[in-house]
């Protein structure tokens, strides 16, 4: 199982751009993801000529992608065996395309604290036995469509 990272997302989540420069915030990252096994992390960039593709690891790759990470992340999925592969985002509307491709989703928490991914919702048959989807989704879901009252949230 190979682990995608959403680069930026994790950096900006979890504060490692707190009080230092680009260049150290992704430092940080890649610093402790480096013992994650097989790990590629994925960052927009404007140019990529400017960003240092050295990682700490022998397991860890960086891809810096012109444009979006997302947009690249879901178009390797479509290109490789998604089921192998896991997402760690906090973004939902990445994590289901993710899941709905094959691949498993992790929330940035849970793999920084080493809980189990999500499993994806593509099951290649005729789509009768998909997983439900996770409380976070639901209510992504419902706060995008406006039905979502204030006293449901975190119930």
């Amino acid at each position: 199982m190979e682990t995608w990272i959403d680069g930026y997302n994790v950096i900006k989540r979890k504060s490692f751009d707190r009080g230092v420069s680009l260049e150290e915030s992704r430092a940080r990252l890649l610093k402790r993801v480096g013992a994650r096994g097989k790990v590629t992390v994925w960052f927009d960039s404007k140019d990529s000529k400017g960003a240092s593709s050295e990682s700490p690891s022998h397991h860890v790759s960086v891809r810096y992608v012109v444009g979006s990470a997302d947009e690249a992340i879901v178009s390797a999925l479509r290109r490789c065996d998604a089921k192998s592969i896991t997402v760690v985002t906090d973004d939902l509307g990445l994590a289901i395309r993710c899941r709905q491709l094959g691949a498993a989703h992790q929330e940035v928490d849970a793999f920084l604290e080493g809980r189990p991914r999500i499993p994806s919702t593509s099951t290649g048959d005729s789509g009768s036995d998909k997983p439900r989807p996770t409380k976070s989704e639901v209510e992504w879901g419902l706060e995008q469509f406006g039905h979502l009252d204030d006293d449901l949230k975190g119930s």
